[in-house]
């Protein structure tokens, strides 16, 4: 079942919906409002030489995981094309981009069971796909990407989980998602759709 989401979310008031938007907005600008001279890139690259801090792509890491590790709050990572089999935990406000939606791939590598991209912090990501491990259908536990900060999300593709995207706290803006073979596209923790965030373009295909 195909289902195709314009400004899927529907706030129930104009003012509740000024207030979280804002709100949201707010809270991105306080924490990604960093020096940009000391803000730096960290690459990944499967063509990289693998030599902290990993600040070109000559020297990119071979794991996502080694560029976060070796980022500091407010750093941007920058993964190049290709498969990457790891799991990803992201405890620092960072933003991560994908050099190719369609080519830069994050697969699930079991490290933390079925949940393949953990986010404990502010953070955006931005043209990744996400592919959780291949028996993930089987469990409530899976989750492409999973926020427990506000987040914000921009092209980006979730396949084969129970749960797609699933937000555990105030403040998410996702945007521009394809969601494939999956039980339950976004899912809200603690609290309705209004009161969290806004979803908008999401092309969402349920496995049935």
């Amino acid at each position: 079942m195909m289902i195709t989401c314009q400004n899927a979310i529907n706030q129930p008031s104009q003012r509740m919906a000024w207030y979280n938007h804002a709100l949201l907005l707010l809270c991105f600008l306080i924490f990604f409002a960093v020096d940009s001279t000391q803000a730096q890139i960290h690459f990944v690259s499967k063509s990289g030489s693998n030599t902290p801090p990993y600040m070109s792509w000559i020297t990119a890491a071979h794991k996502i995981q080694d560029a976060i590790n070796a980022s500091n709050r407010g750093d941007t990572v920058l993964i190049g094309v290709g498969n990457y089999y790891d799991s990803i935990k992201v405890d620092k406000r960072l933003t991560i981009i994908g050099e190719n939606v369609d080519e830069t791939i994050i697969r699930g590598d079991s490290v933390f069971g079925w949940q393949t991209f953990l986010v404990y912090d502010t953070c955006r990501i931005e043209g990744v796909t996400v592919i959780t491990r291949y028996d993930s259908l089987r469990t409530e536990l899976s989750y492409g990407i999973a926020a427990f900060m506000p987040i914000m999300i921009d092209n980006c593709i979730v396949k084969n989980a129970h749960k797609g995207i699933r937000i555990l706290n105030y403040g998410f803006e996702i945007s521009d998602v394809v969601l494939t073979n999956i039980i339950v596209g976004v899912s809200m923790i603690f609290h309705t759709p209004q009161e969290v965030g806004k979803l908008s373009n999401a092309n969402i295909s349920v496995s049935e």
